[in-house]
C-alpha cells in the first residue's frame, strides 16, 4: 500500500468521527499536530484553506497526486530546549492533510500562497462537457469488414 493511500484512509477515518477535532486538540493523545482545513469552490476553482500560525512557508509542502492534494511540513517547538514547560497546549512536530477532490478538479493548474499563518491552495475547475447531441458520421465499410 501506498503513503498516499495510507494517507488518504487516515482523513477518511478522522472524517468518519465527529470528534476528531477533541483528538486532535488533546495533547495527552500524543498525536501529532493536524491543522484545521476548510475546502470551498467557486464556479472556476477550488480553495483549500489551512490554518497553519507560526509555521513559515519554508517548512510547508503542497503536492497535488492522485486527485488529492497532499499538505505536510513542520510546526516547531515554541519553546527553548532548556526551559521547563509549565503546560504546553499548543501542537508542535510534523503534519500531514490529504485532501481528496471532486473529479472535475485540474491538478496541473494549481497555486499555493500564505499570508497570516493560513495556507491557501488553489485548484482549477476542469470545464464541463456541454450537454447536447453530436451527429456521428457514418463512414462506409469495406467488403473485408
Amino acid at each position: 500500500m501506498r503513503l498516499i493511500d495510507l494517507m488518504k484512509m487516515q482523513e477518511q477515518f478522522a472524517e468518519a468521527f465527529h470528534d476528531a477535532r477533541a483528538w486532535r486538540e488533546s495533547p495527552a493523545a500524543g498525536l501529532s499536530f493536524v491543522p484545521a482545513t476548510d475546502v470551498s469552490r467557486t464556479a472556476e476553482e477550488y480553495f483549500v484553506r489551512c490554518d497553519l500560525p507560526g509555521v513559515s512557508r519554508e517548512d510547508v509542502r503542497v503536492y497535488a497526486e492522485d486527485g488529492a492534494i497532499i499538505l505536510s511540513g513542520t510546526s516547531a517547538k515554541t519553546a527553548p530546549d532548556d526551559a521547563r514547560v509549565i503546560r504546553a497546549e499548543r501542537l508542535s512536530g510534523a503534519f500531514s492533510r490529504v485532501v481528496p477532490l471532486p473529479s472535475d478538479a485540474d491538478l496541473d493548474s494549481v497555486s499555493a500562497a500564505m499570508r497570516h499563518g493560513v495556507l491557501e491552495v488553489k485548484v482549477g475547475r476542469k470545464q464541463a462537457q456541454q450537454p447536447g447531441r453530436i451527429q456521428v458520421e457514418i463512414q462506409e465499410a469495406g467488403d473485408d469488414g
